[in-house]
């Protein structure tokens, strides 16, 4: 989770990924970046290396969380509220995000799992209306060539299809 939301938060001037967030929503959300820890005792939250499984061929869960760990997003925005709007056009917030060992017990059902089978229960679980929903993602999902040089006007395709069946 905390893997994705960092990588959300840091594409949010480009993606739209983040419609929860009333900033990002409202299109106020400028950017995301990563700022250096603040508490030197804390290790910092192994995003880089999380990210290099997840791009991984085949790609690989991250490694479990084993200890405390964080990560510090500075948040640029544009203020919703007329007293900050005269002060600044932008204001910053700083956003502390703290692993800790004890989400785990969400990841039991991935531990006998590998990437490909963790893959094949997602789409198993396609039944019913979930399965209605899906079918545009589907469509596009199955004019990837597995063999071919990534295209990524076709990838932006599917994504889009995916967000779309997640909404």
């Amino acid at each position: 989770f905390i893997t994705s939301l960092v990588n959300q938060s840091l594409h949010s001037a480009t993606h739209d990924n983040l419609p929860l967030l009333t900033a990002a929503r409202d299109k106020r959300l400028i950017g995301a970046k990563r700022e250096p820890q603040t508490n030197m005792m804390v290790p910092r939250f192994a995003y880089d290396e999380a990210m290099s499984q997840i791009h991984a061929n085949p790609p690989q869960w991250p490694v479990p969380t084993r200890d405390v760990s964080e990560v510090r997003l500075a948040l640029k925005y544009k203020p919703k509220k007329t007293t900050k709007k005269l002060l600044s056009k932008t204001a910053d917030l700083n956003v502390d995000i703290i692993d800790y060992p004890g989400e785990w017990l969400l990841d039991l059902p991935l531990l006998d799992m590998n990437f490909s089978s963790w893959s094949q229960t997602q789409f198993d679980a396609l039944k019913g209306k979930r399965k209605e929903l899906a079918q545009a993602w589907l469509a596009e999902l199955e004019q990837i060539e597995l063999n071919a040089d990534a295209d990524e006007k076709q990838l932006e395709k599917v994504a889009h299809a995916y967000t779309d069946y997640l909404h």
